[in-house]
């Protein structure tokens, strides 16, 4: 088994790339970049790294179960909005947005991002989530980040995700509740635990 994977999407005018740095590194990175005038790609890209939880929401639409999923990165200044979602209610061009590069896929690229994504989840579950292994810092400083997913029901029924991923070295509070419960008398405590019918 390989230790690492990457594939790119190429179009007229923009490619798409999946790279996975490691079986142990639970995360990937998504890529876009454009084509210059001459021709030739962009060596500049827009990149994002997404989180497992994350995989697993693009793959909820990549299999039809939603109808999009959009993400926020918020890392220093700088927010980056993904978007992965069906063109149309036929489900037949998948969307993806990485800030203001825009990328369409269709079949059979859609199915091969599938088999990608599903391979790269299991491969992260297996590897990156458990045992010993230490982790090679990439480009700076790795630091922690916390996925905040809301749930919204689209108009055909099926379910649309929207995840912000956030710098944990920001903006923590730490909220102190307290639950008031209110005893309930014996009569009402017989009540309730009778059959909800004879109530």
């Amino acid at each position: 088994m390989v230790d690492f994977h990457t594939k790119t999407f190429y179009g007229q005018n923009t490619a798409l790339t999946i790279d996975s740095p490691s079986k142990i590194s639970p995360y990937i990175f998504m890529s876009c970049n454009m084509r210059n005038e001459d021709g030739s790609w962009e060596e500049e890209k827009k990149t994002v790294k997404l989180s497992i939880e994350e995989i697993i929401c693009i793959l909820e639409v990549l299999r039809r179960k939603s109808a999009n999923w959009r993400g926020y990165h918020v890392f220093k200044d700088y927010n980056t909005e993904i978007y992965v979602g069906w063109e149309s209610e036929a489900r037949e061009v998948l969307k993806i947005r990485l800030g203001e590069y825009k990328k369409k896929l269709r079949f059979p690229n859609t199915n091969f991002l599938t088999l990608l994504l599903e391979h790269l989840l299991k491969e992260k579950i297996e590897f990156a989530t458990s045992g010993t292994f230490e982790t090679k810092v990439e480009k700076g400083e790795e630091r922690d980040f916390g996925v905040f997913t809301e749930h919204i029901t689209a108009r055909d029924g099926l379910q649309v995700v929207e995840t912000t991923e956030y710098d944990l070295d920001k903006d923590i509070m730490d909220i102190y509740v307290k639950i008031k419960v209110e005893k309930m008398n014996i009569k009402e405590t017989i009540l309730a635990s009778m059959n909800p019918l004879i109530r």
